[in-house]
């Protein structure tokens, strides 16, 4: 009774006798006042819900008393002798000493036969019980031995029903508070709007509504984190260079895993040790949105800020670490968080700002969520702080906090970090739908291009090779996209002589095509004034060095005079197919590598019916789904095939590369009928 005797030792001084010889009237006027007192401070302790219309929050003056003892459960214990405890006023400002335990009783009455009646939790503390008469109905956590929960779930709990005449029901809340809980700033044990009393029904819809409310909002930002996550991805599978959009789809798991892991903490109260999984988790996160904004604007960190952020995350998970296990102040917390989350809204608004002056467009859209985010961090931490500034009562604390936390839209309920989440995914959802629609004119100009190339490469490459008397050519080229990069040329000369070049060049794609085109617009050059196959194949070496980009190619030259006989010189390539073998050949580098390469002609003999088969190393190199090559030997059986056969072969084993077969058969001579 410490309010009650706090007031009359403040209204009853020496003066009272004094006035009770004056006038008797005013000594019962006297009596009467304190009556009203003694009356006001009973009713402290009690609720009437016999006229119950809609849930309440228990929120009216209490008993309480510091120390332990299952007595106190009991609802014909007399807790007359308790002190009067407002909810509405920090518990740290009425008990000098730091209690385990403190129990707190409240005398509800209720209507004959009143039935249906429950008790609504929300973040009364990390382990608690409480009673209906005696009847534990609700706990979570754990006294023996004490073992914390984290107490963001709504818990619900049936009252027991009265009987036909009428009853007083006894409530009594039994909380352990652990060392760290009574640091300054918090507010430990029962706090205003902790506990509900109403209709069951009513506080199962009003549970049920708050649950939607929070999937309704939650769920839209997890669905609009999928949706970029996943354009991410295939931004990512288009651009295997573009370190931000892992990041993007890293944030999007995080964000879906913060979903589930807060939806799980409506329904259950977990173990407080949990709680370090949703720390590590929000470090992450930070961690990632500097990730994804520096490779947004390819910025690359020093050496020193690197070692800072790591030494601030180290920092991060220790303080976490020591505060979800009940061993450090919550508020030391805080502060150890403070260096990652200046890193993160401080730096990268900065950052972002300096870019986007500089015309970078992405760095103005990302900017806005940034500069939301940074208000919404710094305002929870003014307000986290000015809980432990004197003067500042903790309702002002509170309702700050309820201002910026639960803005009501009908049966939503957001916050500033509900909009800054929203603002933050259409952000990097505007960014990756204008780069998607950049990339796809990009592609469609590279497609242009790259069909260009193609009827270029056609001219330069025929698909045909020219007929010359006396020989049957025949010529397969089956690139394995739209350009190649094999390239071949036969060439008549005016001396009767037959000039045949073919090859390959690295790479693939554009680059390879014009690389193909130097190559073929060096032969016909070099050709022009020597029919030599090693002294073209240096010439072309010569003309290639420091042009090709770090390219080489492939090549095989041969001449074939009017009588079959055949000079001819290998850098690199495959070495032709006489007769169902290979022919031998020295090694050479190929074309590009390296200056003052000597190249060395070989001869043979080319008889009439004989064919001569040269093809690419996409031949050989043909993979089937297994991963088996179809390899030299294959290659070698088919050699006498047509050069047809050889390239289908070859297609259907399993194309990976540009696929050439040329193929030169010696006619025979016509026997002169007798």
């Amino acid at each position: 009774m410490v309010a009650w005797e706090h007031r009359r030792r403040y209204l009853l001084p020496a003066h009272l006798p004094r006035i009770g010889l004056i006038h008797p009237v005013l000594c019962r006027l006297a009596a009467a006042v304190l009556a009203l007192l003694a009356t006001d401070s009973l009713r402290a302790q009690s609720f009437d819900a016999s006229q119950l219309r809609r849930p309440t929050e228990l929120s009216m003056p209490w008993r309480m008393h510091a120390g332990d003892n299952p007595a106190f459960a009991d609802p014909n214990f007399d807790d007359s002798q308790w002190t009067v405890f407002d909810p509405h006023r920090p518990l740290t400002e009425l008990l000098r000493t730091r209690p385990d335990v403190v129990w707190y009783r409240l005398h509800v009455r209720l209507a004959p036969g009143q039935s249906h009646l429950a008790v609504g939790e929300i973040s009364l503390a990390s382990a608690f019980e409480i009673y209906a008469n005696g009847q534990r109905i609700m706990a979570s956590g754990s006294f023996t031995p004490p073992t914390a929960s984290n107490y963001n779930a709504r818990l619900l709990a049936n009252l027991p029903d009265t009987t036909p005449g009428g009853r007083e029901l006894v409530l009594a809340v039994r909380i352990y508070i652990f060392p760290n809980e009574w640091s300054p700033g918090n507010y430990p044990g029962l706090y205003a709007g902790n506990l509900t009393i109403g209709d069951a029904g009513a506080l199962t819809d009003h549970r049920s509504l708050e649950l939607l409310s929070t999937l309704m909002v939650h769920g839209l930002n997890m669905v609009l984190s999928i949706c970029v996550g996943l354009a991410a991805l295939a931004l990512y599978l288009a651009q295997r260079t573009r370190r931000e959009y892992l990041w993007i789809l890293g944030l999007a798991l995080l964000n879906v895993w913060g979903f589930s892991y807060s939806w799980l903490q409506l329904a259950h109260n977990l173990p407080r040790e949990w709680s370090l999984v949703g720390d590590l988790a929000q470090c992450a996160a930070i961690c990632a949105q500097i990730g994804m904004v520096t490779a947004f604007l390819d910025y690359r960190p020093q050496r020193w800020q690197k070692a800072a952020l790591q030494a601030a995350v180290v920092l991060w998970i220790a303080a976490s670490m020591g505060a979800d296990l009940g061993a450090l102040a919550i508020r030391y917390r805080v502060l150890a968080w403070l260096p990652v989350l200046l890193a993160a809204y401080l730096a990268m608004p900065l950052l972002l700002l300096l870019r986007f002056r500089r015309g970078n467009r992405e760095a103005g859209i990302l900017l806005i969520p940034v500069l939301l985010w940074s208000a919404n961090i710094y305002m929870q931490v003014l307000i986290f702080f000015l809980a432990f500034l004197p003067g500042i009562p903790a309702a002002t604390v509170q309702k700050l906090n309820n201002d910026l936390n639960n803005w009501s839209f009908g049966v939503l309920t957001i916050g500033l970090s509900d909009v800054c989440n929203f603002f933050f995914w259409a952000s990097l959802g505007t960014i990756l739908i204008w780069r998607s629609n950049r990339l796809s004119r990009e592609q469609s100009r590279l497609e242009s291009e790259l069909e260009a190339a193609r009827q270029v490469q056609q001219l330069i490459v025929p698909e045909q090779a020219a007929q010359v008397p006396g020989y049957a050519i025949e010529a397969v080229y089956q690139p394995a996209s739209q350009v190649g990069g094999d390239f071949y040329q036969v060439i008549p000369t005016e001396g009767g002589e037959l000039l045949v070049v073919l090859g390959d060049v690295s790479g693939k794609g554009l680059p390879a095509a014009m690389l193909v085109a130097v190559v073929v617009g060096a032969v016909r050059t070099v050709a022009a004034f020597t029919t030599d196959p090693a002294r073209i194949l240096a010439e072309l070496n010569h003309r290639l060095l420091g042009r090709s980009a770090n390219g080489f190619a492939t090549c095989l030259a041969l001449v074939i005079n009017t009588a079959g006989h055949v000079t001819w010189a290998n850098a690199g390539h495959l070495p032709p197919y006489l007769g169902g073998r290979a022919l031998e050949s020295p090694g050479a580098l190929p074309l590009g590598i390296a200056g003052g390469e000597v190249y060395r002609n070989l001869t043979f003999q080319l008889e009439p019916g004989a064919a001569l088969v040269c093809l690419s190393d996409g031949v050989v190199e043909a993979q089937n789904a297994s991963g088996q090559l179809l390899g030299f030997e294959r290659t070698l059986e088919l050699s006498n095939s047509p050069a047809a056969t050889v390239a289908a072969a070859a297609v259907d084993f399993g194309q990976r590369d540009d696929i050439t077969v040329l193929r030169i058969e010696r006619e025979r001579l016509a026997i002169p009928a007798a």
